[in-house]
């Protein structure tokens, strides 16, 4: 039964609503296979290793490479790998072709040079040659009777022209 109502209070309607959240489960964003060791889920790699050595090898690669651009984690956990590496850029565009490439079961200063067909080589004196890419000037090598050295690298040795063409392309993309 209502309770009577005394006198003096005002007979007006009075509506409450509750507003009751929504919960759901939060979705998990797909993760794309880039090739046998690595995956990408949105601007995050992922890389799988067998060990731990391997995997701080590629920890102090990445912080000297990007810096402040990227959260490095090992949180993260893929099945097949009993380590996982997970690299998380922040506002910096990504070039997921050239991480694909890289072979994540070498150390980064082991990986193969990769010989791209869009570098240009150009002789500029006897010894020295200009490398372009797609027209531009990257930087010039020299040849010094078996190895080869380049201003960009000061005191650094390297085996092949592409070698050479290759880092300034990683230094150039670093950017």
């Amino acid at each position: 039964q209502p309770t009577p109502q005394p006198e003096t209070s005002n007979p007006e309607l009075v509506k409450l609503m509750a507003c009751v959240p929504v919960v759901s489960a939060p979705e998990t964003p797909i993760k794309t296979q880039l090739n046998e060791k690595a995956y990408r889920r949105n601007d995050t790699l992922l890389i799988g290793f067998t060990n731990k050595k391997l995997m701080n090898s590629w920890t102090k690669w990445i912080n000297k490479t990007w810096g402040d651009r990227v959260h490095i984690s090992s949180d993260e956990t893929l099945e097949e790998f009993p380590h996982c590496l997970s690299v998380l850029w922040y506002g910096t565009t990504i070039d997921w072709e050239r991480l694909k490439v890289l072979d994540y079961s070498l150390k980064p200063d082991e990986q193969r040079t990769i010989k791209t067909p869009d570098f240009e080589f150009r002789k500029a004196t006897e010894t020295t040659t200009q490398i372009f890419r797609d027209g531009v000037l990257l930087g010039l090598a020299k040849n010094c009777d078996g190895h080869w050295e380049s201003p960009q690298f000061k005191g650094e040795r390297f085996d092949s022209i592409e070698e050479i063409a290759s880092r300034m392309w990683e230094l150039i993309n670093q950017f």
